[in-house]
């Protein structure tokens, strides 16, 4: 399985917001508001990428996604694969140096 989805996913065990896999995208409860309000019915999407280079996650009730990743202690990061990062790095390090001549 994709890192950075297992990591996700052990994020939100953890804070027990049971995430349940349904034809490959999981659903859990939303870490910002935990859908007291919807009577328990998962909001949370966590789905990866159809090139497997990161996760989307995303609340149907338009929880921002920074604090959804506050909440469960991660970061934009987190949701990348090491090789996603590394070639992002590059290609703003190209823009930058661009950018400054």
């Amino acid at each position: 399985m994709n890192p950075p989805l297992v990591l996700v996913l052990n994020r939100l065990k953890a804070k027990r917001l049971y995430p349940q896999e349904v034809d490959g995208t999981w659903m859990a409860l939303c870490p910002n508001h935990y859908d007291r309000h919807h009577r328990g019915r998962p909001t949370l999407v966590v789905r990866l990428s159809e090139d497997g280079s990161h996760v989307h996650i995303f609340c149907t009730k338009g929880c921002h996604t920074t604090l959804i990743l506050t909440r469960l202690g991660l970061d934009w990061d987190a949701l990348y694969t090491k090789c996603w990062r590394l070639k992002w790095k590059e290609v703003f390090s190209h823009i930058r140096k661009s950018h400054n001549k």
